[in-house]
């Protein structure tokens, strides 16, 4: 009886995440358990367990079926130490209704832009999708502002459309000018990447302000950038 009333209140917990295993995560030895308290390992176990018997599939990249007929995006959620913990499936948006992605994403033209857990963008014949990763898992959403048939990506860290300009981890950048923006070959050598538009310099999402750009190596970056 206990162990029923734990599974239920586990199931209840996620609401319209689901839990599951993926044979590519970590490989649990019983030298990684013997460091993790008992109640997170019996967490993880009762997870698997639990993602085992919906036996989910995989129908396109990233986005899974259960023997029930929902569809979830593939997602991993951390415990302690770092890379140990369970896979769950996102089946429901998060949106005000937790719309089920049912609903929504059409399964025969659904496919990954680009991108990665870090951040990545999907589409469909009518939707562009954003997702990014966090310890908790991914966050996976419509990315309502854009447009599919004009969307594109730019480089690794910039995606476009008519209308807007998208960061790959954080989503629409509000400032930016589409028509008139470029980003700069290459990587920087401190890693970032740069962009330029008729109103401003971005380093990844932040528009640089004006004491930003004094240093000699963001003047050489906005040589390069005028350059453009």
């Amino acid at each position: 009886m206990k162990n029923t009333f734990y599974l239920l209140v586990f199931i209840v917990a996620f609401g319209c995440n689901s839990t599951g295993k993926h044979k590519e995560r970590l490989q649990v030895t019983n030298d990684v358990t013997d460091k993790i308290s008992s109640e997170l390992v019996e967490r993880k176990m009762l997870a698997d367990s639990i993602n085992n018997a919906l036996k989910w599939k995989e129908i396109a990249d990233g986005l899974y079926v259960n023997k029930d007929g929902e569809i979830g995006i593939w997602s991993f959620k951390l415990l302690d130490p770092p890379d140990y913990g369970y896979v769950y499936y996102q089946i429901c948006f998060n949106d005000e209704n937790q719309t089920p992605l049912n609903a929504v994403i059409d399964l025969k033209t659904f496919r990954l832009v680009a991108g990665d857990g870090f951040g990545a963008y999907y589409k469909d014949k009518g939707h562009i999708y954003h997702s990014f990763g966090t310890s908790g898992g991914s966050n996976f959403s419509i990315q309502a502002e854009a447009d599919p048939s004009t969307f594109q990506i730019i480089n690794d860290c910039y995606a476009k459309d008519k209308n807007h300009v998208y960061e790959m981890r954080f989503g629409l950048i509000e400032e930016a000018d589409s028509k008139t923006f470029k980003v700069l070959k290459g990587d920087a050598e401190d890693g970032y990447c740069y962009a330029k538009d008729k109103n401003n310099y971005y380093r990844g999402r932040d528009v640089l302000k004006e004491n930003d750009l004094n240093t000699p190596e963001m003047k050489e970056i906005v040589s390069r950038l005028n350059k453009l």
